[in-house]
């Protein structure tokens, strides 16, 4: 089938309209186009700034690095309640792999800031920024 008559077929099995199917095909390719780009700056960045990007699971990550190994860690943790106990785990490992003096760079949600932090300071003394120029 070509594009048209998948589209119509679509747009027929989700009771909307063949432009409405385009429409989100377009988005979802966007989405797809702008995901690749990201992929390329990052990889340009890691040639040219000497920086390492990973992405997944920090606790499978980091075993295969050796003590003291980063400058710094960036990272973005899940927010619900469910998830809090890897903040723990954050703290353990990233005061295992940073440097003397490195830096843990984290995102958290609002909700359970207090339980977060408490859980980051069990291996980790913290700073706490709202907002970074």
């Amino acid at each position: 089938a070509n594009k048209g008559e998948t589209q119509t077929v679509i747009a027929k099995d989700y009771g909307i309209s063949q432009r409405r199917v385009g429409q989100i095909i377009e988005k979802k390719e966007e989405q797809i186009r702008k995901k690749e780009e990201a992929k390329k700056r990052a990889l340009q960045y890691e040639k040219e700034e000497g920086i390492e990007i990973f992405h997944g699971d920090f606790k499978e990550i980091t075993k295969r690095f050796p003590d003291n190994h980063f400058d710094h860690i960036i990272t973005d943790p899940p927010y619900p309640e469910k998830y809090l106990p890897l903040w723990s785990d954050l703290s353990r490992i990233a005061s295992r792999v940073l440097k003397p003096g490195g830096f843990l760079i984290t995102y958290s949600g609002t909700y359970h800031l207090y339980e977060v932090m408490n859980r980051l300071s069990e291996h980790l003394e913290y700073y706490f920024f709202h907002n970074l120029p």
